[in-house]
């Protein structure tokens, strides 16, 4: 049995070469053209952004709460009971990225803040870890809200 063999116009694979090699030149002059992408803003600029904050230092109790602290006076700021679903799961969310990271537990603190916008946030200066809190609605913001006395 004779296969037949028609010969392939070599119009198409140039064209389709020179849209690949098009392409990566036009991403690379794109990418060498284009500025850096902005630096997070160093904590001393963002806590000057904010319009109000606190250094917090949250710790398990031996009746399975959470003490909060204010990490500058060292003064309780509340115990919390319970369930306490969204704040147990932001600290272990942020907890196991310190672990991740290799950043001791309990020895840093955590910076909430509140916005000239009104966002409020939680970053975590030992790994640079920023959740906005608002994100996870106003009811689990307000968790964390009520410790700036907002």
């Amino acid at each position: 049995m004779a296969t037949l063999t028609t010969p392939m116009s070599r119009t198409p694979l140039l064209a389709l070469a020179a849209v690949a090699v098009l392409s990566v030149a036009g991403t690379a002059v794109v990418r060498w053209t284009s500025p850096a992408p902005a630096a997070e803003p160093a904590a001393t600029q963002r806590e000057a952004a904010a319009l109000q904050w606190r250094t917090l230092h949250f710790s398990d109790t031996a009746d399975h709460g959470i003490a909060i602290h204010d990490a500058a006076t060292g003064t309780l700021l509340d115990t919390l009971h319970g369930e306490q679903g969204f704040v147990r799961g932001v600290l272990r969310a942020m907890t196991r990225e310190r672990r991740i990271r290799g950043v001791a537990t309990s020895s840093a603190a955590f910076e909430l803040a509140v916005g000239a916008d009104g966002r409020l946030t939680l970053r975590d200066p030992a790994t640079g870890l920023t959740l906005d809190l608002l994100a996870f609605g106003p009811t689990n913001a307000g968790a964390f809200a009520r410790l700036l006395g907002l």
